[in-house]
């Protein structure tokens, strides 16, 4: 039996679609991890992490502080093995959503990205080694630990929900079971594996 284009279907949509499903006729809630892998990176290294990691206006003009630019340019950062490979993956990122919607995004040059990473750097001084250092694949495998254990957990009580990326969509009913595993599962792998 073939999921793949229910799958598909579900966690290609937006939030605001995926509102509107229903589980067993039944409401549903949608919770994530927010900023998963660098707040990922900070438990691990015993800190607490800020409740907006991709806020930086403390070191950037308005017109560099674009969010999407800053989230795209972190979680790429964190991925690559260089800031030469991080800025020029991003600043290829920007071209294409340009070319879609010029005004999607202002036109960043790479000395732009290269300034907004510089300042990520400084903001994320406690775990700047996770900076392209390659450390992506540690992160995703600790990801999906955590994933995992949500899973199971759900799968373990018989409770139907759909992951999606980093979030979980369950019964409105049993989003608290759902937030209480969650948090759980975090706390567990941040330990076994900080």
């Amino acid at each position: 039996f073939n999921t793949r284009p229910f799958l598909d279907s579900y966690q290609k949509n937006g939030k605001q679609i995926r509102k509107t499903l229903k589980i067993a006729g039944e409401a549903v809630t949608e919770w994530d991890f927010s900023s998963t892998h660098l707040r990922l990176a900070y438990h691990i290294e015993g800190h607490r992490a800020k409740s907006n990691l991709y806020d930086l206006r403390k070191h950037l003009a308005p017109e560099l502080n674009v969010r999407a630019v800053i989230k795209k340019l972190i979680n790429t950062a964190l991925n690559a093995k260089s800031q030469n490979d991080a800025i020029h993956s991003v600043s290829q990122w920007i071209a294409r959503n340009r070319k879609e919607d010029d005004t999607a995004f202002p036109d960043f040059k790479k000395k732009d990205l290269k300034f907004i990473l510089s300042a990520a750097l400084k903001e994320h001084s406690a775990v700047k080694g996770y900076f392209c250092s390659d450390a992506g694949m540690k992160l995703m495998f600790y990801d999906s630990e955590i994933c995992f254990g949500v899973l199971s957990d759900f799968t373990e009580k018989g409770k139907p929900f759909m992951p999606v990326h980093d979030s979980f969509i369950c019964k409105a009913s049993e989003g608290g079971f759902l937030q209480d595993r969650m948090k759980a599962t975090w706390k567990l792998v941040t330990i076994n594996y900080g």
